[in-house]
């Protein structure tokens, strides 16, 4: 849900949500090409050093994720929570994404530590970003399969700054590699990603996204989900542009989330807060997608997301430990272990 597309082209469209008469098009990403066997020996990597998180109407971008225009000529595809309202309805080309309705909100309240131009400069400054690497791509507009592996970093240290020409050796979090702690073991890796018209689309049952500006720390874990962008040449490297990041939150990974959450203080927010309150409502009456595929009567128990971003060239670095949070929540209070009421 959200006031957006990603057009199949890879292109981010806008428009206004809510009811309408006309069934809408299905806003998806492209289908796999007709050809086989179209494989190759390339390799690219590339670090992403901008991010859309759709908190305004210029950022929204999404997909279809149900493949259901609910509101526009179409029922829902999963039963909405009593309070949700408007919330349930998908937006041009039944696009869902009610993550950027989330995003606007605790823009609002988060006095510009929450917003994609501080987390764009987060990664610009080597504070975060996702890694990306494409093996078995053959070059050309279409390929029938390639494989795509996910990295997150810890960053650079504090004193160092990527110089984003494709020479930058960005460390690699250990949580993003198998037991023997290398980059040819990815843990987030779709075999089954494949490029048509230009366009990488790789599919990934889960996803990590860690964004930090130095004082804010945000992390996702994503589900039932995909990356896609526009393959580009730039000085001989290869680049991504019109990019997307697509999936579903499901509650108890957002309140875990909640509960990783620090603030431009560094502080968390913890169960008994006002601001905590407000925002688990929030979360709670935004559920607009099952982290399933749906069966009649089934509950939407997760958000819909849809995030922009471009990626430059980049090296995979040394792999090392994530940075740990400041100190959370008691256990008494922490939102990890709460839930929706209903």
């Amino acid at each position: 849900m959200g006031a957006g597309g990603m057009a199949a082209g890879g292109t981010a469209t806008t428009g206004g949500g809510g009811s309408g008469g006309d069934v809408c098009e299905h806003t998806s990403y492209p289908e796999p090409p007709k050809d086989h066997d179209l494989g190759g020996e390339q390799e690219f990597v590339v670090a992403m050093n901008s991010i859309g998180l759709g908190e305004t109407l210029e950022t929204r971008v999404g997909v279809d994720l149900d493949r259901q225009c609910t509101c526009l000529g179409e029922g829902p595809s999963c039963v909405a929570p009593p309070n949700a309202g408007d919330n349930e309805c998908d937006f041009d080309g039944g696009v869902d994404s009610n993550f950027s309705r989330l995003m606007t909100l605790l823009a609002a309240f988060s006095s510009g530590t929450i917003s994609s131009s501080a987390y764009s400069q987060g990664a610009l400054d080597g504070r975060w970003s996702v890694l990306l690497r494409v093996r078995g791509y053959n070059g050309a507009v279409d390929d029938d399969q390639v494989e795509v592996a996910v990295f997150t970093t810890p960053g650079f240290p504090p004193d160092e700054v990527p110089l984003w020409d494709g020479t930058d050796e960005w460390p690699i979090a250990s949580t993003s590699v198998g037991a023997s702690g290398s980059t040819e073991e990815p843990k987030f890796v779709s075999l089954s990603g494949y490029v048509r018209d230009g366009i990488l689309v790789a599919p990934l049952p889960s996803l990590p996204l860690i964004f930090n500006t130095g004082f804010s720390y945000l992390p996702f874990d994503i589900t039932g989900g995909f990356i896609m962008g526009t393959i580009v040449e730039q000085a001989g490297e290869t680049a991504l542009t019109n990019g997307l990041i697509a999936g579903r939150f499901t509650m108890e990974s957002m309140f875990q989330s909640l509960s990783e959450f620090r603030n431009g203080a560094g502080m968390p927010i913890c169960r008994g807060d006002s601001y905590y309150d407000s925002v688990k409502i929030l979360v709670c009456n935004l559920r607009d997608i099952s982290s399933e595929v749906p069966g009649p009567g089934a509950s939407c128990d997760s958000i819909s997301m849809g995030v922009g971003f471009t990626a430059q060239p980049a090296k995979l670095g040394a792999v090392g430990d994530n940075l740990a949070p400041s100190p959370g929540c008691p256990a008494e209070t922490t939102p990890a272990t709460d839930s929706c009421p209903d």
